[in-house]
């Protein structure tokens, strides 16, 4: 069941993200827009020879895009199909290199469209290795947008939350008719999310105090047009902070009260559309800026050089790093600056580690946990030996068939259907524990020792009952 909740949230978060990908790379109106497949969309492009073949060039690879799309969408409803699969690491390895292809994919025509630009571009003599930097000093970093206050009260409301949840956690306060969580689960997770929040309110401030884009020789048009362009983004994340601080409301009232990992799926879900809603709002209103502005513009700031693919934004002799994106809304970095290229190295090596994370989890399910005694002591043994207890440090040890009277919260480890292991808490004594079980056995030993109580088993009942008869 869990699976098939956790692929219908991804399909409702991925899907829909895909589909926004496309409309923002490969819009209908490409051939009035400001950009032409992150190329610069000039003057010279309308005239009667080349119209022409900008407007083949243009068509040839939104049809590409829109059939990879199609073929996207088909394909993750055949992934769909195998959440009904018993095993999570298979499934969270399919997904996670189904967004890595997609989003691959998906810009490929993108790519080949900004490559036959820039041809067509030098073809026009337009191609310059140094782009001519203009500069309006009457609105020099002069135009801000974002409301501080409006963006720090749901921060504010959000940590109130953080604390009501730590406080719960702590047996402080005492919420909800179902038994606390030791451990601090409940205020970790709510504190998780906080921190999401701050980290959008960071990025709100970065792009407000972007360098001011120059489009014409009439400064009042680039006051006007830089307000309405910040204003639109600064909205954006005043949305995802506040969409982020109701989700904690809603977290710690229906999971951390309830209980109810559905609930936790469903609100999940619920607020990956709210933030996606957010985004297409924000994408539609920053067309409508440039749509309203294309008129008044007179200056064409020649950089398209310094973007690799039209996406990725090199240049050694800017010393900005955050940048206007030109896919999407926001911000990206100048990946010739220092700090560019360490944030590049951090993003290669967190796609690496989440394959190896869906690796290691793959390893987990697939070797049984075993209990053995050895020279004295009882092993726990899954991949390397998890726990030593010497068998003269065990004060007790009792055989537990009936696994429903174990109420254990983890306090970090793995918790998966057919494998506990790692530090936990006993809801009913609230004692930490170490957790080295199989909960699909429907027995374990409870090892009590000078220092730690353990519940272990092995990969049956019967090898855990064997293990119980010889302490």
């Amino acid at each position: 069941m869990a699976n098939i909740i956790m692929g219908i949230i991804l399909a409702i978060c991925i899907l829909p993200t895909m589909w926004m990908i496309y409309f923002l790379s490969y819009p209908k109106d490409l051939k009035s827009s400001k950009l032409i497949f992150g190329v610069k969309n000039r003057d010279e492009f309308a005239d009667p020879g080349i119209r022409e073949t900008v407007e083949k060039v243009i068509e040839k690879y939104r049809k590409k895009g829109l059939r990879l799309s199609w073929i996207l969408t088909a394909i993750c409803g055949i992934i769909f199909v195998l959440t009904l699969s018993d095993i999570l690491s298979l499934v969270m390895f399919v997904w996670i290199m189904y967004i890595f292809v997609s989003l691959i994919l998906i810009t490929i025509p993108y790519w080949q469209g900004n490559r036959e630009m820039m041809d067509i571009k030098r073809s026009l003599g337009l191609s310059t290795e140094k782009g001519v930097i203009y500069t309006d000093l009457n609105n020099a970093g002069a135009v801000k947008a974002l409301n501080v206050t409006g963006i720090m009260i749901p921060n504010a409301v959000g940590l109130i939350l953080v604390l009501a949840a730590f406080l719960r956690d702590a047996g402080v306060v005492n919420i909800g008719k179902t038994a606390m969580y030791p451990g601090f689960i409940t205020g970790m997770i709510c504190l998780t999310f906080w921190i999401m929040g701050i980290v959008m309110t960071a990025i709100g401030f970065v792009i407000d105090r972007m360098k001011n884009e120059i489009i014409s020789t009439d400064s009042d048009v680039n006051a006007n047009y830089n307000r309405a362009r910040k204003k639109t983004l600064a909205d954006l994340m005043i949305s995802f902070v506040w969409v982020n601080t109701l989700y904690i409301a809603v977290f710690l009232l229906c999971y951390a009260i309830s209980g109810s990992e559905l609930l936790f799926m469903i609100s999940m879900g619920i607020y990956a559309v709210l933030l996606l809603a957010a985004i297409a709002v924000c994408v539609s209103r920053m067309k409508k800026v440039e749509q309203t502005y294309r008129v008044k513009t007179d200056i064409v700031m020649d950089d398209d050089e310094y973007w690799i693919g039209g996406m990725f934004y090199y240049n050694p002799s800017d010393k900005r790093l955050n940048i206007e994106k030109r896919v999407g809304v926001g911000s990206t970095v100048n990946m010739a600056h220092p700090v560019g290229k360490v944030l590049g190295v951090i993003g290669a090596l967190s796609i690496v580690a989440s394959l190896l994370m869906v690796v290691w989890i793959g390893m987990l399910e697939a070797t049984p946990i075993s209990l053995r005694i050895v020279g004295g002591s009882l092993i726990c043994h899954q991949l390397r030996d998890e726990y030593v207890i010497p068998l003269d440090e065990i004060e007790s040890a009792e055989y537990i068939t009936d696994m429903n009277a174990i109420r254990l919260s983890r306090s970090n480890g793995v918790g998966m259907e057919e494998l506990l292991k790692g530090n936990f808490v006993e809801l009913n004594s609230a004692e930490r524990c170490e957790v080295f079980l199989n909960p699909e056995t429907g027995s374990c030993i409870r090892i009590k020792t000078s220092g730690r109580v353990y519940y272990v088993s092995s990969a049956t009942a019967e090898e855990t009952a064997t293990v119980y008869n010889m302490l």
